[in-house]
């Protein structure tokens, strides 16, 4: 790079990106089985969640889950939640500023129903998973300044976690505890889906 930038060539570098390998099973049964392996360079440590999004149709508008609820919980508040079955309509946002809202954590199986099927999904390893079912993407969250910019999208916004960070209290306290950040390093989680 020094001889480069002798002969005046002068060029920023992009650190390494995530690395997300994706393996996905169809079954006999009709079922699929996913298994991501994501690995996470040293520069982008702190990322605020590792897992996958997709959208479901507008008619799954009841989501059951056994994990812990009802009300939303991240990694580090989350004392409060118990683990049980739990059922209720996807999450509207319950914030004046729009952000991140509606985790669920520690789900061993979630349910999306509609009037006529239902999707199911169910963590295989690790044995529980966090997710969330909202109407807005996380890019519609970043950009409304409050609830009246705010647009629902007629299908629902599915995050399926495997890290998620804790949520702190930087804003009026100390950051997150340590062991609630997302460091480096190689995550690997799978699950299976099925139409019931």
């Amino acid at each position: 790079m020094a001889r480069w930038q002798r002969q005046g060539v002068l060029a920023d570098t992009i650190p390494a990106g995530i690395q997300h390998v994706q393996q996905r099973q169809v079954q006999a049964d009709g079922s699929v089985v996913y298994r991501h392996r994501v690995v996470v360079p040293e520069s982008l440590a702190h990322l605020p969640r590792i897992g996958v999004r997709f959208t479901l149709p507008h008619d799954f508008g009841q989501v059951r889950w056994f994990g812990r609820g009802p009300h939303e919980n991240y990694p580090d508040r989350n004392a409060s939640a118990l683990r049980d079955v739990w059922a209720r309509e996807p999450d509207e946002s319950p914030y004046l500023v729009p952000q991140e809202f509606g985790l669920r954590t520690e789900c061993e199986w979630i349910e999306f129903v509609a009037r006529h099927s239902r999707v199911r999904i169910d963590a295989l390893a690790p044995a529980t998973l966090h997710f969330s079912a909202v109407h807005h993407t996380p890019l519609q969250l970043l950009q409304a300044r409050d609830t009246t910019e705010l647009i629902r999208t007629a299908d629902l916004v599915v995050h399926l976690d495997v890290a998620h960070r804790g949520v702190g209290s930087a804003s009026c306290g100390p950051d997150v505890l340590p062991t609630y950040e997302i460091p480096a390093g190689t995550y690997e989680f799978s699950y299976v889906v099925r139409r019931i």
